[in-house]
């Protein structure tokens, strides 16, 4: 995305969005809004906003990452690490029962 818009910076910024909004359909279909600890699945909409305020963020910070080391292997690990940790507690009471 950087080549195609001729900064990095764009690039990154542009990246951050659509790792945001690729996860936004997790809080809708899957459930993921309870580790958020929303009261209910937002609509559409509601998911897609949630998702870039609190996503693009972090899509900035790998994106720096990446940018910095690229290291796609670091990255790919790092966004596993942070996924695991708001479920480990869920997986534990599931193989515990």
């Amino acid at each position: 995305m950087a080549a195609w818009l001729r900064s990095p910076v764009a690039g990154a910024l542009g990246m951050s969005v659509l790792f945001a909004l690729a996860h936004a359909p997790g809080y809708v279909l899957r459930g993921a809004h309870s580790v958020e600890g929303m009261a209910r699945a937002p609509d559409a909409l509601g998911a897609a906003a949630y998702a870039i305020v609190i996503l693009s963020p972090i899509g900035v910070a790998f994106g720096m990452l990446w940018a910095r080391t690229r290291n796609l292997t670091l990255v790919v690990v790092l966004h596993g690490w942070f996924d695991l940790i708001p479920n480990i507690a869920p997986l534990i009471r599931a193989f515990a029962s």
